[in-house]
């Protein structure tokens, strides 16, 4: 008696997770807060790297962000001042797990006179 053994091996596929910037909105005013929410298809337990860039192309440092949930609210602590970004449009990169999205934002001046919360 012979006995056969067949194997039928499929390779594994790892997909890259998918990541989403989701804006809580597209223009700003000095003396509000920058808000969004980082969306991820999957939790791997690495931090997401993050930049702002300027419309001149003035990039920030890399900024790691947490990932702990498939949806993470990213609240500013500052305000937007007129003494540290001029009026313009900017850009928020994030990579994370080898996913890239870019989402854009408005900074205008409206007039509004900002009170520093800090003493």
């Amino acid at each position: 008696m012979a006995l056969i053994v067949f194997s039928i091996s499929l390779p594994s596929v790892y997909a890259t997770p998918t990541l989403e910037i989701l804006m809580e909105k597209t223009t700003y005013n000095y003396c509000e807060k920058l808000f969004y929410t980082i969306k991820v298809s999957e939790v791997t337990g690495d931090s997401a790297i993050l930049h702002i860039t300027d419309q001149a192309g003035k990039k920030s440092s890399a900024i790691p962000i947490p990932i702990d949930n498939l949806e993470n609210p990213i609240p500013s602590v500052m305000p937007f001042e007129a003494e540290i970004f001029p009026p313009g449009k900017y850009f928020i990169d994030v990579e994370y797990a080898g996913a890239k999205d870019t989402a854009e934002f408005d900074l205008i001046d409206s007039g509004n006179v900002c009170i520093s919360t800090v003493m």
